[in-house]
């Protein structure tokens, strides 16, 4: 059993102390709390790192971690790896509410050796209507699936609510955990996909398992993230780079992601969404100026990477 194991639960927030303080209150009243919080701060102000002051203090048997960064979701979560000593890390975001039971249950997974990384299910999961769903499958953009994996189109899968513990390839970024000796850096080239890009790495060694008695509801707050026209664009840089890396570059392949991006434009149009149309065009030519994401110039990477409220 690995109950008697030492878990770090890494956070990168910004600008969300308020979001932050219900998410680690949500841990620690858990029938089994971490041994340490590491929260990565990207904020302009001190809010979070008084919060943190406070925490700590109310909660002194866990040791808790303030660093402080520039915004970048991978960057951050780099931070946190390399401040967090627990034999298991647990990734959160800052506006999730663990049900009591969910870290004890997460760890349950790692009894099996092979296993190296780990999520839970996310109780308030929206699925997208009909006509969406339709679209999806007709663009190679289906997100929920029965199984979960990379398809051809450079897009992961997960799996909706899963009755029993089920093998994947992909976690899910808000709640992840990994045995250390499993978990990879993040490649801070990558902020949308940088959870999916971890997990495929992970997997190339070890199982990745989905566990459903481990629970959680994520509450998505609003504020600290890109504008919806960049967060589009900057997908379909990030869906190509995940493409390179983890699939053949065969015709078959390259031609499946070109025609998800297309349907993905063809479907912004027919949904009346023009910032989504927008910015999946702007996506395909950030992909061709930079040669599928291989030479993102700094300047980019400026301009798409959120920023912290004043």
């Amino acid at each position: 059993m690995n109950n008697g194991a030492r878990v770090s639960v890494i956070i990168a927030t910004m600008s969300r102390p308020a979001e932050l303080a219900l998410t680690v209150t949500s841990a620690m009243a858990g029938t089994r709390a971490p041994d340490e919080v590491v929260v990565v701060d990207a904020s302009a102000d001190d809010r979070t790192g008084l919060l943190v002051t406070q925490l700590a203090a109310a909660f002194k048997h866990v040791r808790f971690v303030w660093e402080r960064t520039a915004p970048s979701l991978p960057r951050q979560r780099n931070a946190g790896l390399d401040a967090a000593t627990g034999e298991f890390v647990l990734f959160l975001d800052d506006d999730v509410t663990l049900e009591p039971a969910f870290l004890e249950e997460l760890l349950k997974a790692f009894d099996d050796a092979t296993v190296g990384g780990a999520c839970g299910v996310i109780t308030n999961q929206v699925v997208p209507s009909g006509y969406v769903r339709f679209l999806q499958r007709l663009f190679r953009q289906v997100r929920y699936a029965r199984r979960s994996l990379l398809q051809r189109s450079g897009l992961p899968t997960f799996l909706y609510q899963p009755r029993e513990a089920a093998e994947v390839k992909i976690l899910t970024g808000c709640n992840m955990a990994f045995r250390r000796e499993a978990v990879v850096r993040f490649d801070e080239r990558i902020n949308y996909f940088d959870d999916d890009d971890v997990s495929l790495m992970v997997a190339r060694r070890w199982r990745l398992v989905q566990v459903p008695a481990a629970r959680l509801e994520h509450r998505v707050a609003a504020g600290a993230r890109p504008a919806p026209l960049d967060k589009v664009r900057r997908r379909v840089l990030e869906q190509r780079l995940l493409h390179r890396r983890h699939l053949t570059q065969n015709f078959w392949n390259v031609s499946c992601y070109y025609y998800s991006v297309w349907g993905a434009a063809a479907a912004a149009a027919l949904r009346l969404k023009p910032r989504l149309f927008l910015g999946t065009l702007l996506g395909l030519w950030d992909v061709h100026r930079t040669r599928g994401g291989l030479r993102v110039d700094a300047a980019s990477e400026e301009k798409l990477t959120p920023k912290p409220e004043r």
